[in-house]
């Protein structure tokens, strides 16, 4: 099976390993707030950057299961380079057509 990282916790370590810290919180005078504040906002939206480029989402089905009423798939795609997104879509029996959908979001820190 593919080595996958699910982990959004992960994700962000890795890239924050790279950052280098050259100005941290000012520890003195509340004066010296406003100007590095201005000057740490600039530079996170530098970091931050625009949104990812867009990947192939290589979509698959790794566990298909019957259940009363519905059927449930794991799924994972891709959403980055570097992040796998691992999901169950339930799906009841009698759907045919699309329709309405819940879509629940979870997941922080380096567990689920």
């Amino acid at each position: 099976m593919k080595q996958r990282n699910f982990s959004p916790w992960s994700s962000w370590m890795t890239k924050l390993a790279t950052v280098e810290r050259d100005d941290p919180l000012p520890s003195g005078h509340l004066d010296e707030f406003d100007a590095w504040h201005v000057r740490c906002t600039a530079r996170l939206d530098e970091m931050l950057g625009p949104m990812p480029d867009a990947v192939p989402l290589d979509f698959e089905t790794t566990e298909s299961v019957a259940l009363d009423g519905y059927h449930r798939d794991r799924v994972v795609f891709d959403s980055e380079a570097t992040m796998s997104v691992p999901a169950y879509l339930l799906v009841p029996d009698e759907r045919r057509d699309a329709g309405p959908a819940v879509l629940a979001i979870h997941g922080h820190g380096p567990g689920k």
